[in-house]
């Protein structure tokens, strides 16, 4: 499951465009989505070269990157199923997508969305949702617990 912002410019939100997206987060999206399903993973590498729709949706990569990751994860037999698919405040595509897995997975995911939301929480973060249990890290020990102190060295 790869989760994240395809279009990520949190300096041209706005609240009147809540559950929209602006022309170019659109325009972008779009082309993202095509190159995809047309698993022309180099045109998604090379996104910068996408023109302004791309400069205005990517103006930092990081919250683009982790989309190639999982994208090398894919081979020709796998099937993508896109899920979260919206544009949110005029700036942000929440698009995420599940490679190689089964569209009721995705279904599922679609379904938890709404509620999860309505609860405060992030879909895939949500009790019931199908990554809620498998998708969660263990809690790591307090950083105290984890800072060396000058007894942990032995002395020689």
């Amino acid at each position: 499951i790869g989760s994240g912002n395809i279009v990520h410019n949190l300096r041209r939100l706005s609240r009147q465009s809540a559950d929209s997206g602006f022309d170019w987060a659109v325009e972008f999206d779009a082309r993202i989505k095509e190159l995809i399903d047309k698993g022309d993973h180099q045109g998604v590498v090379d996104y910068h070269r996408l023109g302004p729709a791309a400069r205005l949706s990517v103006p930092t990569n990081e919250h683009f990157l982790p989309l190639l990751y999982v994208l090398a994860l894919k081979d020709d037999t796998d099937t993508v199923t896109y899920f979260n698919d919206r544009l949110l405040m005029g700036g942000v595509s929440m698009r995420s997508l599940l490679i190689g897995g089964d569209a009721r997975s995705a279904a599922a995911e679609r379904t938890a969305a709404p509620a999860c939301e309505a609860l405060g929480r992030r879909p895939g973060h949500c009790v019931g949702s199908p990554r809620s249990r498998s998708h969660r890290r263990p809690r790591s020990p307090s950083r105290s617990a984890r800072r060396p102190t000058v007894s942990s060295f032995p002395r020689s």
